[in-house]
């Protein structure tokens, strides 16, 4: 929302002029963007202010886009009016929460001012996060009048000095980053015959395009969040009772709880074992079953059906796995299993301190070491 209001204002400064009106829309556009993350006020503030010191716009071009703006805020405040009941600036509450009285960073952890550079690096992954991190701050240092370069430098800059940082905090750049990342290949005007005419160009191309391919072909075959996909099979056969292997639950996504997929007095219970030795009483009248690592259960005592698996079978053969470890792959499974007569379920990896617990109102498996 905020780069469809901030493409108006940088046609108009780069001498395609807009109407009165449509930099009114424009400003409503940036508005909207503010009532939907209040984090663009920053985008917004240094996209403004590129328009009126770098695009040279006299009040008569800022005076309706900051009427736009302004009508959106107050929109949503009288949103806010008819939600709450109450006059409330929500801006000014939220800011308060979370810088003010450091809710966000008391709750949450803090991170040192450079943690977003390796994090990117590591998350994008090789090649692909070096080339993010190189071509955004070649543009940012070549093309410092870029508009761009403006709002993600202001954007990047605030979130660096924040103590709590999380990479989704970065999002709304996602526009923004291939754009500047191909301005940066501009600083680079032989590198394309260098990659297609010279014997290492053309073996480093070849092997970042098959690096690409194999990240290309994981992710078409894995999902981003496996734990979600397993938590849509428990809702769809309306189960009331789930078995998990020492306290692994698929509705504990970064230490907070799940529950829109979440089944209705869903009970989550932890395998037993006593005195070191497995004793699988829980599965006595059998039910679904979440295993993180089937390498860990032996279901040769019981009748077993795989209901979802989020890693491919034949992603999970030893040699294959191995090459994948690194990417830190979660191999969910839920299976629906049903006791055979006289034979008993065994875990293979024994915890002599393991205890039953059962879910809190929270959805965790409390008491389980």
């Amino acid at each position: 929302v905020f780069f469809l209001g901030f493409a108006a204002l940088i046609r108009d400064a780069e001498g395609h002029p807009a109407s009165r009106l449509r930099l009114g829309l424009a400003g409503v556009l940036l508005g909207l963007a503010f009532a939907v993350r209040y984090q663009s006020g920053i985008l917004i503030a240094a996209g403004v202010g590129w328009f009126a010191l770098v695009g040279r716009a006299r009040w008569s071009r800022l005076a309706p886009v900051a009427a736009g703006v302004a009508l959106a805020i107050v929109a949503g405040l009288m949103l806010d009016r008819w939600g709450y009941g109450a006059w409330t600036f929500t801006p000014w509450r939220y800011l308060r929460a979370n810088l003010v009285t450091g809710v966000a960073a008391a709750r949450f952890g803090s991170a040192p001012w450079w943690w977003y550079g390796p994090r990117l690096l590591l998350d994008a992954g090789p090649p692909i996060g070096m080339l993010l991190v190189l071509g955004v701050l070649t543009t940012w240092f070549r093309r410092p009048r870029n508009p761009l370069v403006w709002v993600s430098v202001a954007f990047v800059g605030a979130h660096v000095v924040l103590a709590h940082k999380e990479l989704r905090f970065l999002f709304p750049l996602v526009l923004a980053v291939p754009i500047l990342m191909g301005l940066a290949l501009d600083q680079l005007p032989g590198l394309a015959a260098w990659a297609t005419e010279r014997r290492v160009g053309r073996a480093l191309l070849v092997t970042l395009v098959g690096l690409d391919a194999v990240g290309l072909g994981l992710r078409l075959a894995i999902p981003a969040r496996p734990e979600i996909a397993l938590q849509q099979r428990v809702y769809r056969v309306a189960a009331r009772r789930l078995l998990v292997v020492r306290g692994e639950d698929p509705y504990r996504l970064g230490g907070l709880s799940s529950y829109f997929y979440r089944p209705p007095g869903l009970e989550i219970v932890n395998l037993l074992e006593v005195d070191g030795r497995p004793e699988p009483s829980q599965l006595a009248a059998g039910g679904l079953v979440a295993l993180l690592d089937t390498t860990r259960v032996d279901l040769s005592g019981l009748r077993c059906g795989v209901i979802y698996r989020a890693v491919p079978a034949w992603m999970e053969r030893p040699r294959i796995w191995s090459l994948l470890h690194p990417v830190e792959l979660r191999p969910w499974t839920l299976e629906r299993c049903a006791p055979m007569a006289g034979a008993q379920r065994s875990l293979t990896a024994p915890a002599p301190e393991a205890r039953t617990s059962r879910a809190g109102p929270a959805g965790g498996a409390g008491g389980v070491p």
